[in-house]
């Protein structure tokens, strides 16, 4: 009896200690993967994100290209044809600036003034040195000072005159419309250019507004070097993928992926990993509680298998040992008792009482018979 409990006690821990481990296997399965599906989600809903200003930006190109070619068309000295052709273009009222400019003599005409300008000496040499076309940076716009970012197309009118147009959007309206927010403003997007300027980040009230380059976050002090080279070589190749740094003694999820119709700018979300991680750990904890229930349960039926045990044992000597009648000690337990005395007799060294016994014992026998 005493080996079958000690058997059960073994099972049951054996089995306790393959739940906690299969427990622990299955949070770190758990958290892996959850954590992996969460920054796919992350990268899925950037790329979207990219791909919508992409797509945006080449909307505006299309036009601005539409634009050039009208005005290719155009004499630079007919002023009253390139206003009609401004008037065309410009007419909506969001915001938006058209402006072209003569690089020879530097005149410029814009949608929101009737009147020309001119260009300085220093914009006269950027307008000569840019590409063919592409997207501007942001800059302070010559007329109202506002933030304002754009594409831009060079172009010839019909004498052959150089000249360059820009169409342009206050930024506070591009960031409003294409940055993104995730896990309820816990984590946003923010778009780089090359040497990891922020462009465009979120006007949200929770979105970081305490660095201006990228590489102020993940070059903090803490982060392993070579982690560092590597995320700045897969901005620099146009890659896209994901990057863990710390930032302040907290961990960062970086989702990264390249805005093809830029000149080498990237689209970054940048999330707070125990944000990522919530999930996970909601279904961790749940786990591990399901885990001490089971343990739990387990010692509750072996302490009560070990209490069954022993009332049994006790309803078995009851029966055996003790007179249902007179609950008295039965004819077993006399002997029982019996033999125990004279063994405890025989160690004491009382030959006599063992004979006296004996004797008795006889005479029963010979009466009996």
């Amino acid at each position: 009896m005493k080996s079958r409990k000690t058997l059960i006690s073994i099972l049951v821990t054996l089995v306790s200690v393959a739940v906690i481990a299969g427990t622990v296997l299955f949070a770190r399965f758990v958290q892996d993967s959850l954590w992996e599906k969460s920054v796919t989600d992350v990268l899925e809903v950037t790329e979207q994100g990219q791909h919508a200003l992409d797509t945006y930006f080449g909307k505006d190109l299309d036009t601005l290209d539409l634009f050039a070619s009208e005005l290719s068309l155009q004499h630079p000295d007919d002023e009253a044809r390139m206003a009609e052709k401004l008037a065309l273009f410009g007419a909506g009222n969001d915001g938006t600036v058209y402006v072209c400019a003569n690089l020879v003599t530097g005149a410029v005409y814009r949608t929101d003034n009737d009147s020309a300008a001119n260009l300085t000496a220093e914009q006269l040499v950027l307008a000569e040195t840019a590409g063919e076309r592409g997207v501007m940076e942001p800059f302070l716009d010559e007329r109202t000072g506002s933030n304002m970012i754009g594409v831009y197309e060079r172009f010839a009118f019909s004498d052959g005159t150089p000249g360059i147009v820009r169409k342009a959007r206050p930024l506070n309206d591009m960031e409003a419309r294409f940055s993104l927010s995730f896990y309820n403003g816990s984590g946003f997007s923010y778009v780089v250019n090359t040497e990891g300027d922020v462009v465009m980040r979120s006007q949200h009230r929770n979105s970081n507004r305490t660095f201006s380059n990228i590489y102020d976050i993940v070059g903090y002090e803490g982060n392993d070097e070579a982690d560092v080279e590597s995320f700045r070589a897969a901005l620099e190749q146009n890659a896209r993928g994901v990057a863990l740094f710390s930032y302040h003694g907290d961990d960062y999820v970086f989702c990264y992926t390249p805005l093809a119709g830029t000149d080498g700018w990237d689209v970054v979300s940048i999330i707070p990993n125990d944000v990522v991680m919530e999930q996970a750990n909601a279904i961790i904890n749940a786990t591990l509680l399901l885990c001490l229930v089971i343990i739990a349960g387990l010692g509750i039926v072996l302490a009560v298998y070990w209490r069954g045990s022993r009332a049994h044992r006790r309803e078995i000597e009851r029966m055996a040992f003790y007179d249902d009648l007179t609950g008295l000690y039965s004819a077993a337990k006399f002997a029982l008792e019996g033999d125990e005395r004279l063994a405890e007799l025989g160690r004491g060294g009382s030959g006599g009482g063992v004979r006296r016994h004996r004797q008795l014992q006889a005479h029963q026998r010979r009466r009996r018979l």
